[in-house]
Formats: structure tokens, C-alpha cells, sequence
């Protein structure tokens, strides 16, 4: 299997049904290291239709953007998830509720965890003239995202803009580009050398 984990926990706010880069994103992800043989179970929001329970959770619809939900969780829900989980490692895909909740619990429960970068929130502030919020929000996913052993990004402009406001522990996080069903085969190797401390992936 691997020398670095073999169970992965993925939490996120937003992934298929959903429609989005990032919902499609962490689904190759998710598919490329099923196909490796690794496990990996995804913590979501349950979506229009689904039932919350076992890995889904409850989740609000936004009022400014109802297409998008985001799941909440008490924290010693999430955590008893975990521990009957026990997963190798965490990946932490987004920073709302579900996914904060889910790193005070894995840190509580002393499981690694990684996250990745996908949305510049902050910029977002700005955009809709919420200028007051945008330190704020800055400071915020600094300290969310620090407090995981890697940060992964998709790009480097993304790399560079996050260490010159102090975001630690950095990581480039190439996904390539899908045409089709042309799959790259180390897609899953990449995806654990670009946490380094974990090793390579191997069959």
C-alpha cells in the first residue's frame, strides 16, 4: 500500500452533487487514490434530498447564494466520527464550519492533518466593497490553515501570495488537467509527495 497512510478522512463543504471546480477537484482526487487502493472516506454536507447521518451532516443553505450549503457540526459529533474512523491522516478542504469543527477534533484527537487552499475569501471581501472584514477574514484562514502540517496550493502565484502573509508549511498541489478519461497514473503518488513528511505512495 503506501508508507505514509493508508486511510484518508477528507472533510469539505462542497463536493459532488454539487457543481463546482473545487466539488470537482476533490472528487479525481478521491477517485485517483480509490483506484490506488487507498480508503477514503469524504466528510460532507448532506445535499437537497439526502439524509444527514453517518458521514453526511447537516448543513444551511447560504441566503446571499442558496446554491451553496454548509455543513455544521458539534464538535463531539465530528470527533466521535473520527474516532470510529481513525484515520491516518485528515484533509481539510475547506475552512467553514464543518471543516473548522473537523480540525478541532482531529487535533483534539491527535490525527495529522493536511489542508488546501482553494478560495481567496479574503480578495472576496474586497470585491463586494466588505473592505472592514477583509483583515479579519486574512487572519482567520492564517490561523486555520497553520494550524495543519501542510497547506496545499494550486499555483504559485497562490504560494506566494499566501507566505507573504505569513501562511507556513506551503506546498504546491499539481492536479494536471483532465481530458476525458486520460487519467494521469501517478496522479495519487503526486498527491502524497507533495505532502512530504508522509512518504511516497506506492502500489
Amino acid at each position: 500500500m503506501s508508507e505514509g497512510f493508508a486511510h484518508l478522512a477528507l472533510i469539505t463543504e462542497t463536493y459532488p452533487p454539487e457543481v463546482n471546480g473545487v466539488a470537482h477537484t476533490l472528487q479525481r482526487m478521491v477517485v485517483h487514490l480509490r483506484e490506488r487502493g487507498y480508503r477514503v472516506t469524504v466528510l460532507r454536507p448532506q445535499q437537497t434530498g439526502e439524509r444527514a447521518g453517518g458521514d453526511l451532516f447537516r448543513a444551511l443553505s447560504l441566503p446571499f447564494y442558496p446554491q451553496v450549503r454548509v455543513g455544521y457540526s458539534l464538535f463531539g459529533h465530528i470527533g466521535q466520527r473520527l474516532r470510529a474512523l481513525r484515520p491516518d491522516l485528515v484533509h481539510i478542504a475547506t475552512e467553514g464550519p464543518l471543516g473548522l469543527a473537523g480540525l478541532r477534533a482531529a487535533r483534539h484527537l491527535k490525527i495529522p492533518m493536511v489542508s488546501s487552499f482553494h478560495t481567496n475569501f479574503d480578495g472576496y471581501a474586497r470585491h463586494y466593497r466588505l473592505q472592514f472584514l477583509q483583515g479579519l477574514v486574512l487572519r482567520y484562514l492564517r490561523c486555520f490553515h497553520n494550524a495543519t502540517r501542510k497547506t496545499l496550493v494550486p499555483s504559485r502565484g497562490t504560494f506566494a501570495h499566501l507566505q507573504a502573509q505569513g501562511f507556513l508549511n506551503l506546498a504546491m498541489w499539481r492536479r494536471g488537467v483532465d481530458t476525458g478519461s486520460s487519467i494521469p497514473a501517478d496522479a495519487a503518488q503526486r498527491y502524497a509527495r507533495n505532502l512530504g513528511w508522509i512518504g511516497t505512495m506506492r502500489s
